[in-house]
Protein backbone atom coordinates (compact mmCIF):
# COMPACT_ATOMS: atom_id res chain seq x y z
CA UNK A 1 0.00 0.00 0.00
CA UNK A 2 1.87 3.38 -0.99
CA UNK A 3 0.92 6.83 0.64
CA UNK A 4 0.43 9.65 -1.75
CA UNK A 5 -0.26 13.09 -0.75
CA UNK A 6 -2.16 15.57 -3.03
CA UNK A 7 -0.51 19.04 -4.03
CA UNK A 8 -3.23 20.52 -1.26
CA UNK A 9 -2.70 18.58 1.76
CA UNK A 10 1.34 18.91 1.33
CA UNK A 11 0.44 22.74 1.47
CA UNK A 12 -1.17 22.32 4.28
CA UNK A 13 1.37 20.58 6.08
CA UNK A 14 3.69 22.55 4.79
CA UNK A 15 2.31 26.28 6.13
CA UNK A 16 1.24 23.97 9.69
CA UNK A 17 4.89 23.64 10.00
CA UNK A 18 5.81 27.16 9.64
CA UNK A 19 3.17 28.38 12.24
CA UNK A 20 1.67 26.25 14.64
CA UNK A 21 5.16 24.10 16.04
CA UNK A 22 6.67 27.80 17.10
CA UNK A 23 5.35 28.10 20.78
CA UNK A 24 6.18 24.63 21.44
CA UNK A 25 9.68 25.30 20.40
CA UNK A 26 9.54 28.29 22.26
CA UNK A 27 7.88 26.38 25.07
CA UNK A 28 10.69 23.72 25.50
CA UNK A 29 13.64 26.05 25.04
CA UNK A 30 12.41 27.66 28.46
CA UNK A 31 11.41 24.65 29.59
CA UNK A 32 15.67 23.70 29.29
CA UNK A 33 16.66 27.20 30.52
CA UNK A 34 14.99 26.28 33.43
CA UNK A 35 16.42 23.42 34.25
CA UNK A 36 20.02 25.05 33.33
CA UNK A 37 20.36 23.76 29.94
CA UNK A 38 19.62 27.34 27.87
CA UNK A 39 22.47 25.86 25.69
CA UNK A 40 19.81 23.59 23.45
CA UNK A 41 18.36 26.63 21.75
CA UNK A 42 15.88 24.38 19.85
CA UNK A 43 13.65 27.11 18.51
CA UNK A 44 16.67 29.43 17.59
CA UNK A 45 17.51 26.14 15.38
CA UNK A 46 14.33 26.08 13.68
CA UNK A 47 13.79 29.46 12.99
CA UNK A 48 17.80 29.86 11.67
CA UNK A 49 16.21 26.82 9.10
CA UNK A 50 13.31 29.23 7.90
CA UNK A 51 15.60 32.04 7.57
CA UNK A 52 17.74 30.05 5.24
CA UNK A 53 15.07 28.23 3.17
CA UNK A 54 13.77 32.05 3.14
CA UNK A 55 16.62 33.62 1.66
CA UNK A 56 17.37 30.55 -0.54
CA UNK A 57 14.10 32.07 -1.68
CA UNK A 58 14.83 35.61 -2.41
CA UNK A 59 17.70 34.91 -4.51
CA UNK A 60 15.72 32.65 -6.81
CA UNK A 61 12.90 34.85 -7.38
CA UNK A 62 12.22 38.40 -8.44
CA UNK A 63 10.38 41.46 -7.07
CA UNK A 64 9.60 44.05 -5.29
CA UNK A 65 10.27 42.20 -2.00
CA UNK A 66 13.33 40.12 -2.95
CA UNK A 67 15.16 43.02 -3.84
CA UNK A 68 14.37 45.04 -0.68
CA UNK A 69 16.02 42.25 0.80
CA UNK A 70 19.06 42.27 -0.82
CA UNK A 71 19.29 45.99 -1.05
CA UNK A 72 19.42 45.69 3.15
CA UNK A 73 22.08 43.08 2.95
CA UNK A 74 23.90 45.20 0.42
CA UNK A 75 23.49 48.17 2.83
CA UNK A 76 24.68 46.05 5.63
CA UNK A 77 27.70 44.77 4.30
CA UNK A 78 28.46 47.76 2.76
CA UNK A 79 28.52 49.58 5.82
CA UNK A 80 30.72 46.68 7.75
CA UNK A 81 33.70 46.95 5.45
CA UNK A 82 34.07 50.44 5.25
CA UNK A 83 33.96 50.41 9.25
CA UNK A 84 36.64 47.72 9.73
CA UNK A 85 38.57 48.32 6.72
CA UNK A 86 41.63 48.11 6.85
CA UNK A 87 42.49 46.86 10.42
CA UNK A 88 39.40 44.38 10.05
CA UNK A 89 38.24 45.80 13.53
CA UNK A 90 34.54 43.63 13.79
CA UNK A 91 32.77 40.75 15.68
CA UNK A 92 31.36 39.69 12.79
CA UNK A 93 29.65 36.45 14.29
CA UNK A 94 27.83 38.80 16.50
CA UNK A 95 27.28 41.32 13.69
CA UNK A 96 26.00 39.33 11.43
CA UNK A 97 23.90 37.68 13.85
CA UNK A 98 21.93 41.05 13.87
CA UNK A 99 21.78 41.38 10.69
CA UNK A 100 19.89 38.11 10.79
CA UNK A 101 17.57 39.02 13.12
CA UNK A 102 16.14 42.22 10.97
CA UNK A 103 16.49 39.80 8.07
CA UNK A 104 14.03 37.20 9.57
CA UNK A 105 10.38 38.74 9.56
CA UNK A 106 10.86 39.65 5.80
CA UNK A 107 12.22 35.82 5.00
CA UNK A 108 9.41 34.35 6.87
CA UNK A 109 6.83 36.41 4.23
CA UNK A 110 9.03 35.41 1.43
CA UNK A 111 8.86 31.57 2.10
CA UNK A 112 4.71 31.96 3.13
CA UNK A 113 4.12 33.74 0.25
CA UNK A 114 6.21 30.88 -2.09
CA UNK A 115 3.97 28.64 -0.33
CA UNK A 116 0.64 30.06 -1.05
CA UNK A 117 1.86 30.42 -4.17
CA UNK A 118 2.55 26.86 -4.97
CA UNK A 119 0.05 25.11 -2.60
CA UNK A 120 -2.42 27.70 -2.32
CA UNK A 121 -3.58 30.21 0.17
CA UNK A 122 -5.22 28.09 3.13
CA UNK A 123 -5.38 31.89 4.46
CA UNK A 124 -7.80 30.42 7.62
CA UNK A 125 -5.75 27.63 8.32
CA UNK A 126 -2.71 30.28 8.37
CA UNK A 127 -5.08 32.94 10.93
CA UNK A 128 -5.57 29.93 13.39
CA UNK A 129 -2.26 29.29 13.60
CA UNK A 130 -1.30 32.92 14.75
CA UNK A 131 -4.26 32.22 17.55
CA UNK A 132 -3.19 29.11 18.46
CA UNK A 133 -0.19 30.63 19.74
CA UNK A 134 -1.70 32.97 22.39
CA UNK A 135 -3.56 30.48 23.84
CA UNK A 136 -0.92 27.98 24.02
CA UNK A 137 1.17 30.56 25.53
CA UNK A 138 -2.09 31.57 28.48
CA UNK A 139 -2.51 27.86 29.10
CA UNK A 140 1.18 27.26 30.29
CA UNK A 141 0.87 30.59 32.31
CA UNK A 142 -1.77 29.60 34.30
CA UNK A 143 -0.16 26.46 35.09
CA UNK A 144 3.27 28.39 35.90
CA UNK A 145 0.97 30.54 38.37
CA UNK A 146 -0.64 27.45 39.75
CA UNK A 147 2.43 25.23 40.49
CA UNK A 148 4.78 27.92 40.88
CA UNK A 149 6.88 26.17 38.47
CA UNK A 150 8.84 28.76 35.69
CA UNK A 151 10.79 31.68 35.22
CA UNK A 152 9.72 34.79 36.78
CA UNK A 153 9.46 38.70 35.13
CA UNK A 154 10.99 40.30 37.80
CA UNK A 155 13.39 40.01 41.22
CA UNK A 156 11.54 38.30 44.32
CA UNK A 157 8.67 40.10 45.55
CA UNK A 158 7.85 41.69 42.45
CA UNK A 159 4.57 40.35 40.70
CA UNK A 160 5.25 39.11 37.43
CA UNK A 161 5.60 35.21 35.68
CA UNK A 162 7.20 34.30 32.44
CA UNK A 163 6.33 30.89 32.67
CA UNK A 164 8.70 28.91 30.57
CA UNK A 165 9.23 32.12 28.10
CA UNK A 166 12.73 33.37 28.21
CA UNK A 167 12.40 37.39 27.25
CA UNK A 168 9.66 38.86 28.62
CA UNK A 169 8.41 41.64 26.31
CA UNK A 170 8.95 39.50 23.04
CA UNK A 171 6.60 37.10 24.32
CA UNK A 172 4.50 39.84 25.40
CA UNK A 173 4.45 41.20 22.09
CA UNK A 174 3.72 37.98 20.25
CA UNK A 175 0.87 37.33 22.53
CA UNK A 176 -0.68 40.29 21.60
CA UNK A 177 -0.58 40.06 17.77
CA UNK A 178 -2.20 36.07 18.94
CA UNK A 179 -4.45 38.25 20.26
CA UNK A 180 -5.87 40.00 17.04
CA UNK A 181 -5.47 37.09 15.42
CA UNK A 182 -8.12 35.35 17.80
CA UNK A 183 -10.72 38.08 18.06
CA UNK A 184 -10.59 37.31 13.92
CA UNK A 185 -11.02 34.08 14.57
CA UNK A 186 -13.88 34.84 17.34
CA UNK A 187 -15.68 37.35 15.10
CA UNK A 188 -15.62 34.85 12.22
CA UNK A 189 -17.90 32.46 14.01
CA UNK A 190 -18.43 32.50 17.94
CA UNK A 191 -17.92 29.93 19.82
CA UNK A 192 -17.07 29.44 23.24
CA UNK A 193 -14.38 27.89 23.41
CA UNK A 194 -12.79 30.11 21.58
CA UNK A 195 -14.11 33.04 23.93
CA UNK A 196 -12.12 30.88 26.38
CA UNK A 197 -8.78 30.87 23.94
CA UNK A 198 -8.82 34.91 24.60
CA UNK A 199 -9.58 34.99 27.93
CA UNK A 200 -6.73 32.34 28.36
CA UNK A 201 -3.86 34.15 26.31
CA UNK A 202 -5.42 37.94 28.45
CA UNK A 203 -4.76 35.99 31.86
CA UNK A 204 -1.15 34.95 30.33
CA UNK A 205 -0.83 38.82 29.51
CA UNK A 206 -1.85 39.73 32.94
CA UNK A 207 0.45 37.50 34.87
CA UNK A 208 3.25 38.48 32.71
CA UNK A 209 3.09 41.46 34.51
CA UNK A 210 4.57 44.02 31.67
CA UNK A 211 3.21 47.21 31.11
CA UNK A 212 2.81 47.04 27.03
CA UNK A 213 1.37 43.46 27.90
CA UNK A 214 -1.59 44.92 30.07
CA UNK A 215 -2.23 48.03 28.01
CA UNK A 216 -2.25 46.19 24.99
CA UNK A 217 -4.67 43.51 26.07
CA UNK A 218 -7.19 46.08 27.44
CA UNK A 219 -7.18 48.42 24.06
CA UNK A 220 -7.38 44.82 21.89
CA UNK A 221 -10.17 43.89 24.33
CA UNK A 222 -12.66 46.84 24.59
CA UNK A 223 -11.33 47.67 20.78
CA UNK A 224 -12.15 44.45 19.14
CA UNK A 225 -15.68 44.16 21.62
CA UNK A 226 -16.83 47.20 20.29
CA UNK A 227 -16.94 45.44 16.62
CA UNK A 228 -18.79 42.43 17.82
CA UNK A 229 -22.72 43.80 17.37
CA UNK A 230 -24.25 40.48 17.46
CA UNK A 231 -21.65 39.34 20.70
CA UNK A 232 -21.33 42.54 22.10
CA UNK A 233 -24.35 41.04 25.01
CA UNK A 234 -21.66 38.24 25.42
CA UNK A 235 -18.01 39.91 24.95
CA UNK A 236 -19.04 42.89 27.23
CA UNK A 237 -20.56 42.25 30.29
CA UNK A 238 -17.85 39.50 30.49
CA UNK A 239 -15.31 42.36 30.33
CA UNK A 240 -16.55 44.77 32.84
CA UNK A 241 -16.77 41.60 34.67
CA UNK A 242 -12.74 40.75 34.55
CA UNK A 243 -12.02 44.62 34.44
CA UNK A 244 -13.76 44.38 38.29
CA UNK A 245 -12.12 41.08 39.33
CA UNK A 246 -8.88 42.48 38.29
CA UNK A 247 -9.10 46.12 40.08
CA UNK A 248 -10.40 44.43 43.13
CA UNK A 249 -7.45 42.23 42.81
CA UNK A 250 -4.87 44.80 41.91
CA UNK A 251 -6.17 46.68 45.24
CA UNK A 252 -5.69 43.65 47.12
CA UNK A 253 -2.08 43.40 46.03
CA UNK A 254 -0.40 46.24 45.84
CA UNK A 255 2.70 45.76 47.39
CA UNK A 256 3.71 43.27 44.91
CA UNK A 257 2.37 45.63 42.08
CA UNK A 258 4.55 48.43 43.04
CA UNK A 259 6.63 48.47 40.67
CA UNK A 260 4.16 48.21 37.77
CA UNK A 261 2.72 50.93 39.41
CA UNK A 262 5.56 52.92 39.65
CA UNK A 263 6.01 52.32 36.16
CA UNK A 264 2.95 53.55 35.29
CA UNK A 265 2.66 56.63 36.85
CA UNK A 266 6.20 57.66 35.21
CA UNK A 267 5.13 56.83 32.03
CA UNK A 268 2.02 59.30 32.54
CA UNK A 269 4.58 62.13 33.86
CA UNK A 270 6.62 61.25 29.93
CA UNK A 271 8.80 58.65 30.93
CA UNK A 272 10.58 56.48 27.99
CA UNK A 273 10.09 52.99 28.86
CA UNK A 274 14.03 52.82 28.16
CA UNK A 275 15.02 55.72 29.48
CA UNK A 276 18.25 54.76 31.19
CA UNK A 277 19.30 52.77 28.00
CA UNK A 278 18.89 55.84 25.21
CA UNK A 279 20.78 58.03 27.72
CA UNK A 280 23.98 55.65 27.96
CA UNK A 281 23.26 55.52 23.62
CA UNK A 282 23.20 58.95 23.40
CA UNK A 283 26.53 58.89 25.64
CA UNK A 284 28.11 56.77 23.39
CA UNK A 285 27.22 58.79 19.99
CA UNK A 286 28.70 61.88 21.72
CA UNK A 287 32.41 59.71 20.93
CA UNK A 288 31.95 59.78 17.42
CA UNK A 289 29.07 62.15 15.98
CA UNK A 290 29.72 62.35 12.26
CA UNK A 291 30.51 58.58 12.14
CA UNK A 292 27.43 57.78 13.87
CA UNK A 293 24.90 60.05 11.42
CA UNK A 294 26.83 57.89 8.33
CA UNK A 295 27.91 54.17 9.77
CA UNK A 296 27.18 53.82 12.80
CA UNK A 297 29.52 52.67 15.88
CA UNK A 298 28.89 49.19 14.99
CA UNK A 299 29.42 46.39 18.07
CA UNK A 300 31.66 49.07 19.66
CA UNK A 301 28.44 50.76 20.16
CA UNK A 302 26.68 48.02 21.67
CA UNK A 303 29.47 47.55 24.49
CA UNK A 304 30.37 50.71 24.70
CA UNK A 305 26.62 51.36 25.46
CA UNK A 306 26.32 48.10 27.50
CA UNK A 307 29.21 49.41 29.64
CA UNK A 308 27.74 52.93 30.14
CA UNK A 309 25.15 51.79 31.43
CA UNK A 310 26.04 48.95 34.03
CA UNK A 311 28.71 51.67 35.38
CA UNK A 312 26.23 54.53 35.67
CA UNK A 313 23.09 52.94 36.92
CA UNK A 314 24.04 49.54 38.65
CA UNK A 315 27.77 50.87 39.67
CA UNK A 316 29.10 48.24 38.29
CA UNK A 317 33.05 48.99 37.15
CA UNK A 318 35.13 46.95 34.48
CA UNK A 319 32.48 45.65 32.41
CA UNK A 320 32.47 44.99 28.40
CA UNK A 321 29.58 43.84 27.60
CA UNK A 322 27.11 43.88 25.12
CA UNK A 323 24.11 45.41 25.44
CA UNK A 324 21.55 46.43 22.93
CA UNK A 325 19.54 49.34 23.50
CA UNK A 326 15.96 47.58 23.14
CA UNK A 327 14.33 50.62 20.62
CA UNK A 328 14.76 50.03 17.15
CA UNK A 329 15.58 53.39 16.60
CA UNK A 330 18.78 53.94 18.58
CA UNK A 331 19.82 49.97 18.09
CA UNK A 332 19.64 50.58 14.12
CA UNK A 333 21.61 54.21 14.17
CA UNK A 334 23.71 53.39 16.06
CA UNK A 335 25.15 50.18 15.44
CA UNK A 336 24.92 51.11 11.10
CA UNK A 337 24.18 54.98 10.89
CA UNK A 338 20.93 56.72 10.06
CA UNK A 339 20.61 55.77 6.07
CA UNK A 340 20.70 52.14 7.24
CA UNK A 341 17.91 53.15 10.10
CA UNK A 342 15.88 54.52 7.92
CA UNK A 343 16.02 51.90 5.15
CA UNK A 344 14.43 49.06 7.77
CA UNK A 345 12.63 51.43 9.40
CA UNK A 346 10.81 52.51 6.15
CA UNK A 347 10.69 48.60 5.06
CA UNK A 348 8.34 47.87 7.87
CA UNK A 349 6.13 51.22 7.29
CA UNK A 350 5.52 50.02 3.89
CA UNK A 351 4.47 46.12 4.86
CA UNK A 352 2.20 48.67 7.71
CA UNK A 353 0.72 50.69 5.02
CA UNK A 354 0.27 47.62 2.75
CA UNK A 355 -1.76 46.82 5.91
CA UNK A 356 -3.70 49.76 6.05
CA UNK A 357 -4.55 49.99 2.15
CA UNK A 358 -5.99 46.14 1.72
CA UNK A 359 -8.47 47.31 4.91
CA UNK A 360 -9.01 50.24 3.01
CA UNK A 361 -9.96 48.48 -0.11
CA UNK A 362 -11.52 45.55 1.57
CA UNK A 363 -13.29 46.29 4.97
CA UNK A 364 -13.52 44.09 7.24
CA UNK A 365 -12.62 42.96 10.84
CA UNK A 366 -10.20 40.68 9.71
CA UNK A 367 -8.19 43.40 7.74
CA UNK A 368 -8.74 46.01 10.20
CA UNK A 369 -6.68 42.98 12.90
CA UNK A 370 -3.90 42.51 10.41
CA UNK A 371 -3.37 46.57 10.50
CA UNK A 372 -3.97 47.15 14.48
CA UNK A 373 -1.24 44.50 14.64
CA UNK A 374 1.19 46.29 12.40
CA UNK A 375 0.73 49.16 14.20
CA UNK A 376 1.45 47.05 17.90
CA UNK A 377 4.35 45.65 16.30
CA UNK A 378 5.71 48.96 14.80
CA UNK A 379 4.67 51.74 17.88
CA UNK A 380 6.30 48.87 20.34
CA UNK A 381 9.33 48.68 18.25
CA UNK A 382 9.79 52.57 17.99
CA UNK A 383 8.69 53.54 21.42
CA UNK A 384 8.75 50.64 23.79
CA UNK A 385 10.97 47.92 23.19
CA UNK A 386 12.46 45.92 20.47
CA UNK A 387 10.05 43.64 18.20
CA UNK A 388 12.70 44.06 14.69
CA UNK A 389 14.52 41.58 16.13
CA UNK A 390 12.35 39.37 18.10
CA UNK A 391 11.72 36.08 16.49
CA UNK A 392 8.34 35.60 18.50
CA UNK A 393 6.37 38.61 17.48
CA UNK A 394 7.86 38.73 13.83
CA UNK A 395 7.28 35.43 12.84
CA UNK A 396 3.91 35.75 13.82
CA UNK A 397 3.20 39.19 12.20
CA UNK A 398 5.34 37.73 9.09
CA UNK A 399 2.03 35.79 8.81
CA UNK A 400 -0.24 38.27 8.13
CA UNK A 401 2.11 40.38 6.00
CA UNK A 402 2.18 37.56 3.49
CA UNK A 403 -1.61 37.45 3.65
CA UNK A 404 -2.24 40.83 3.01
CA UNK A 405 0.82 40.91 0.23
CA UNK A 406 -1.10 37.81 -1.29
CA UNK A 407 -4.68 39.17 -1.31
CA UNK A 408 -3.62 42.86 -2.26
CA UNK A 409 -1.92 40.97 -5.85
CA UNK A 410 -5.28 38.58 -6.41
CA UNK A 411 -6.93 42.28 -6.55
CA UNK A 412 -4.37 43.70 -8.62
CA UNK A 413 -4.89 40.74 -10.92
CA UNK A 414 -8.58 40.64 -10.73
CA UNK A 415 -8.46 44.54 -11.72
CA UNK A 416 -6.06 43.69 -14.68
CA UNK A 417 -8.18 40.83 -15.82
CA UNK A 418 -11.06 43.09 -15.82
CA UNK A 419 -9.57 46.59 -17.87
CA UNK A 420 -8.52 43.57 -20.48
CA UNK A 421 -11.98 42.08 -21.05
CA UNK A 422 -13.43 46.04 -20.76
Amino acid sequence: MTLTLSNERIGKLALIMLVYPLIWLDTLYGVFSFLGMEAIRISLLYRTAILLLGLIIVYTRTGILSWLIQVLILLWAFILVITSYPVGDTQFIIEFTQLTRWLYPFTVVMLILAAMERFGQHDQLLIKGVAYYGWVFGAFMLFSFVTGLGIPSYEEGVFGIKSFYVGGNDIGLAALISLTAMFVVLHQQFSWWRLAQIILCCSGLLLLGTKAGWAGAVMLVFGFSLLFRRMRWVVLPLVVVVALASANWIQANQDSLSYQLSQVQALLKGANPRERLIEAAEGQLEHYPNKAELTGGGYSFYTGSGRDYYVTHNNTTGIETYKAIEQEWYDLRGGYGVPFAVYVVLSHLLFMVMTLALWFKRPSVEHLGFFIASVLYVGHGLLAGHAFVSGQPSGLLAVMYAIVIYRLELGALGAECRNKRN
